[in-house]
């Protein structure tokens, strides 16, 4: 619900405004938003998925369920990959804005998709190969 409010304020300030190069801005504040999120999320002390760590280890335990190798001090999903995908959309984002500036509208808009594409491709490809790394990790 909370990103259609968003995309709705988004189109509606846009035609109020009249300028195109407002919806590309939207565009990075949300992707900007979404990576300061991983980043409180790799703060100290904090991990998202403690809680479901903690149960699938209990649950191993007591046999009620596959469990997961337990690994001293860390969660499954690391602060580092968090920092990682934080990173790498508040730099997408900050180069959309950059660009939305510099370059034509028409340009712009082709560029900005490819950009995002790129970059999540990117992101999600390396996360993939971290994770089966640390799976590596821990299964020997």
């Amino acid at each position: 619900m909370l990103m259609v409010i968003v995309f709705g304020l988004g189109l509606g300030l846009s035609f109020l405004t009249g300028d195109a190069r407002f919806l590309l801005l939207k565009d990075s504040a949300i992707t900007g938003g979404l990576g300061v999120s991983f980043l409180v999320l790799a703060a100290p002390g904090t991990s998202p998925d403690f809680g479901r760590s903690q149960d699938l280890e209990s649950g191993a335990r007591r046999g009620n369920g596959p469990g997961i190798p337990p690994q001293p001090g860390r969660a499954p999903l690391a602060p580092e990959g968090f920092r990682r995908l934080g990173s790498g959309l508040i730099a997408e984002a900050s180069t959309r804005a950059v660009l939305v500036h510099l370059l034509p509208i028409h340009v712009m808009v082709g560029v900005s998709a490819a950009l995002a594409v790129t970059v999540f491709a990117a992101l999600i490809a390396w996360t993939a190969w971290d994770l089966k790394r640390r799976q590596a990790a821990w299964s020997s």
